[in-house]
């Protein structure tokens, strides 16, 4: 039987892990123009925008996370691994605060000042409905995985 072996630089190099974490952080904040540009009568190519954006956060911050996870389970006593899942920790946090008003809107819960999204498909929408239908999907999956 032939042994198989993995490697974490294929998931994230450690001396990449900084630069990484930056880049997130500073993705973050974007989050808010997306928030301030959700609309009933937004367009699709934004809305699809916005999906396509939260689709690459969300596999930067999955190789983030991933990385002092295995760290860990290959030494649950790596102090270095456990300093950047405390930091992953906390960009998970500002992630959550960031995106959670985004998602309770895209369930067509009432957030702020913003008109409550209802029905099956964004009224400004309705002409690329079949278009725009699976990026509501996947953002709302999205949503309940993170």
């Amino acid at each position: 039987m032939e042994k198989l072996t993995w490697n974490l630089n294929d998931v994230l190099k450690v001396k990449d892990f900084n630069a990484l974490y930056n880049k997130i952080d500073i993705s973050l904040d974007q989050l808010d123009n997306f928030y301030e540009n959700l609309s009933p009568d937004m367009t699709i190519e934004d809305f699809k925008a916005y999906v396509e954006f939260d689709e690459q956060l969300s596999e930067d911050f999955k190789r983030l996370a991933y990385l002092p996870e295995l760290m860990l389970a290959t030494n649950v006593e790596d102090n270095i691994a456990k300093k950047l899942q405390s930091k992953v920790q906390n960009l998970g946090i500002k992630h959550t605060e960031k995106n959670a008003k985004i998602g309770l809107w895209l369930q067509g819960k009432e957030v702020g000042d913003k008109p409550i999204l209802d029905g099956d498909i964004l009224p400004g929408l309705k002409s690329g409905a079949s278009n725009w239908k699976p990026y509501l999907m996947m953002a709302n999956l999205f949503f309940y995985v993170i």
